[in-house]
């Protein structure tokens, strides 16, 4: 599912100034961790930022770099991506597809927000929030 919110953009805020200020991973504890196991439960929530790239198409049809980004984008609970590329919207379209198959995402269903394209010249980015 694909939506524009004020939700989303207040999100993207607070993360992608969490990213501008060195912070690419911020761990938000919600619970109380077992000291027992020292493990975190399952209702810690993990925020990420991740700068893609260049995100499009091409990313998308080389196999290798899909893997790498399943693999980093189903540690996350919640993620900003930033630098998507990909003026018709298949490619992050794909990939979360991808992702709520990956064998790595437990069963876990994503989905993502995506901002207006933005930028000053004819090469447009968008944000996300997945």
């Amino acid at each position: 599912m694909i939506s524009t919110s004020r939700t989303f953009l207040l999100t993207t805020s607070l993360l992608l100034i969490l990213s501008l200020l060195s912070y690419p991973v911020l761990t938000l504890n919600l619970s109380i961790i077992n000291k027992s196991t020292a493990k975190q439960s399952s209702t810690d929530l993990t925020y990420c930022s991740f700068n893609v790239q260049v995100f499009g198409q091409k990313k998308m049809q080389n196999n290798q770099v899909v893997d790498v980004l399943l693999k980093i984008l189903s540690q996350c609970d919640l993620t900003l991506i930033m630098e998507i590329r990909d003026a018709s919207g298949e490619a992050i379209k794909e990939l979360l597809q991808l992702l709520s198959e990956s064998k790595n995402s437990a069963g876990r269903k994503f989905q993502i927000s995506l901002s207006l394209r933005l930028g000053r010249t004819s090469s447009k980015e968008q944000y996300g929030m997945l």
